[in-house]
């Protein structure tokens, strides 16, 4: 999961006012709220370049996805909650509540190596739901969402992976912190086989490039070194280039016995 900053978006031409006419028009009634569905859909390339047209939640590139744009509160049902929440509504046409998911991490579907159904859904749990809004005059701002947001810089740091591609915990997190990465995890549908191999393998390939950079410059102290290893390695930490970059950059860093890792890390 990457950092997002959604006020970095390009809007196409004439969408805030279509997106105000839209919330109008719809008078927070669901079924004319998926009339107007071309709304969200109408900024989903601008969504998908913040992120150089990877999911938000995974940060992969999914060719045999939908990548919906997913309403981060649901405009719809909101599943598990007292009393029932018939959706934040007022919100869907918020383009501050839009984040750009894959099929796996948005939709639900059973996980073939635990049999449990995960992938986001209609699922916005919270810390406290005696806090939730239910209707737009409530004070959204008291909600803390156990969901981790990639657009909340402080929430992607919690995110932490295995060299063998597992989600994780950060080390040393604890309570609310450490609960709130694990129900993520669950709910994004991010430990998943195929997506923790993907994650493994380039753990494998980035082990290999920094083992051949290092033993160039213990041979060849005196000589600049490898520019295609050095871009290579920093290939993998660039976004807008390489999957995974959050993943291969806490690989990268896991070397940094080697001195020449940080000054690598600066550079990319």
């Amino acid at each position: 999961m990457r950092y997002i900053n959604l006020s970095k978006i390009i809007f196409p031409n004439g969408w805030i006012k279509k997106a105000k006419e839209a919330k109008v028009e719809s008078e927070n009634d669901i079924k004319k709220i998926n009339i107007r569905s071309n709304v969200w859909s109408d900024i989903k390339a601008q969504l998908e370049k913040l992120s150089f047209n990877k999911c938000w939640y995974c940060e992969c590139e999914q060719i045999r996805s939908d990548n919906a744009v997913d309403h981060f509160r649901p405009k719809g049902r909101v599943a598990n909650t007292k009393p029932k929440h018939t959706g934040y509504t007022w919100l869907a046409f918020d383009y501050n509540n839009y984040r750009y998911a894959c099929t796996y991490c948005n939709s639900k579907r059973k996980n073939s190596e635990t049999n449990e159904i995960e992938g986001k859904g209609d699922e916005f749990p919270l810390i406290d739901e005696s806090k939730r809004a239910y209707k737009e005059s409530d004070n959204i701002k008291l909600e803390k969402p156990i969901l981790l947001d990639p657009c909340n810089i402080n929430d992607v740091k919690l995110l932490d992976f295995t060299f063998e591609g597992k989600p994780c915990p950060k080390k040393n997190l604890t309570g609310i912190k450490k609960e709130r990465v694990e129900k993520s995890i669950k709910l994004y549908h991010l430990d998943n086989s195929e997506l923790n191999r993907k994650r493994n393998d380039l753990a494998i390939k980035i082990k290999e490039k920094v083992y051949e950079l290092n033993e160039f410059l213990d041979e060849y102290p005196d000589i600049d070194p490898s520019v295609s290893l050095q871009n290579d390695l920093q290939k993998f930490m660039n976004p807008e280039e390489s999957e995974l970059s959050v993943f291969a950059r806490k690989i990268i860093m896991s070397y940094r016995e080697y001195e020449w890792i940080d000054d690598l890390i600066c550079t990319a």
